[in-house]
């Protein structure tokens, strides 16, 4: 660093290596009665060629200078550090060291609710597979232990578990029908079959509601529906034998005929069904005596050859 043409017994010498080589060992040595101790050497520095688990990485080289570069790529299912699939040779080694692991986990995005202090963890982030997080739903919604918090793992496959936080609905009225006698919970995805009242129907005609990400599926509310009356069907030689007066919207009831009557197509019952506009049909009953039966013929005789 400050050459001199001679130095004298325990002077010191400093001196700085060359980008791409180290000292052996300090950088300075002392003049002595036996020459320079420790000798003076800058030694080049390298890295060996890195063994990368899970790649396709082939050295094409026994050893790396300082500042050298090289770019692998992994196999299918595994992934390179955040930093990319490029590591330099350095005085401390691989930067970064080049590695094929599994794909990392970006920040969680937690529909109905989010990571505590999230604020703070982002410095966390991509995480690797194995860390944990503790995060809490918003309110209606639970974790998958119908917990308010829980933890969320990074894993090989992404982050767990899939759905972090589930609606909660509560079943407790329903309109124009019969309610449960205590509320009851009910988490997403499950469904509850509901009693309405004579003449109502839930939405769409549906006879069970489904708890979904908004709620309820269809509305906890019976709507009335268009009925047929029994009074409107008039059935010539015949009756309906249901005590009920009113009947709901595709609702099939059956009528019989009157002894010696038969339906049209000979039968002694047939069916009616509650459409939109009314009964689909206005049966009637006739007497077996003008039901026209199918001709029978018999057999003809041998037939008798004479002579010509």
């Amino acid at each position: 660093m400050s050459p001199k043409a001679s130095y004298r017994e325990n002077e010191r010498l400093q001196y700085q290596c060359l980008p791409g080589y180290s000292y052996s060992g300090r950088a300075e040595t002392v003049c002595t009665d036996s020459g320079w101790t420790p000798p003076p050497s800058c030694k080049e520095r390298t890295c060996d060629p890195p063994r990368i688990a899970n790649s396709h990485f082939v050295a094409d080289r026994s050893k790396y200078r300082v500042g050298q570069a090289i770019t692998y790529y992994c196999k299918s299912g595994f992934y390179p550090p955040p930093r990319g699939n490029t590591a330099k040779c350095t005085d401390i080694g691989w930067d970064p060291p080049p590695r094929c692991g599994f794909k990392p986990c970006d920040f969680p995005e937690i529909k109905h609710g989010r990571l505590y202090w999230g604020h703070s963890y982002r410095h966390y982030f991509p995480a690797s597979p194995g860390q944990k997080f503790d995060y809490h739903c918003d309110e209606n919604y639970v974790t998958p232990s119908q917990d308010k918090w829980d933890r969320i793992t990074c894993t090989r496959d992404g982050w767990t578990p899939k759905l972090p936080c589930r609606r909660k609905c509560i079943f407790n009225d329903l309109e124009n029908g019969h309610r449960p006698q205590d509320p009851r919970q009910y988490l997403q995805g499950t469904s509850v079959n509901v009693n309405c009242y004579p003449g109502y129907m839930l939405q769409n005609q549906q006879t069970s509601m489904t708890c979904t990400e908004n709620g309820w599926l269809p509305p906890p509310r019976c709507i009335r529906v268009e009925t047929c009356l029994k009074s409107t069907v008039t059935i010539e030689n015949g009756f309906i034998a249901d005590s009920e007066s009113t009947y709901p919207l595709n609702k099939v009831t059956k009528y019989k005929c009157k002894q010696g009557y038969v339906t049209e197509d000979g039968h002694t019952s047939g069916y009616i069904t509650c459409l939109q506009n009314g009964w689909s049909a206005q049966p009637r009953c006739i007497s077996l005596s003008t039901v026209k039966h199918p001709a029978i013929c018999k057999l003809p005789r041998e037939p008798v050859c004479i002579p010509l």
